[in-house]
């Protein structure tokens, strides 16, 4: 882990001295991605996820789509990882 942290830390040097704008980390989350056909682009699946998440009093602090378009990530607190990961798999088992 300290080597990762030490690359993160110039990783963010290097996006402020060429003045990229501002850089912040913040530590204390995890990701759920959702990965498969329509998962990063299907907006009623998404909206059904998120919702569930919600409802559940899950807070997604950041929302990512894949590169590849196949997949959506979300951030949530680690405290929150496991119960996320439940509530996504209840929504793919609803489908």
């Amino acid at each position: 882990m300290a080597g990762h942290m030490s690359s993160l830390r110039k990783a963010c040097e290097e996006i402020r001295q060429a003045n990229l704008g501002p850089v912040e980390v913040k530590t204390g989350f995890a990701m759920v991605s959702l990965v498969g056909d329509g998962a990063g682009t299907d907006a009623s699946f998404i909206g059904m996820c998120c919702d569930a998440i919600a409802e559940n009093g899950i807070y997604i602090e950041m929302t990512a789509m894949l590169a590849s378009r196949l997949g959506l990530s979300l951030v949530v607190k680690d405290e929150e990882l496991l119960a996320a990961m439940k509530v996504v798999y209840k929504c793919l088992g609803d489908l």
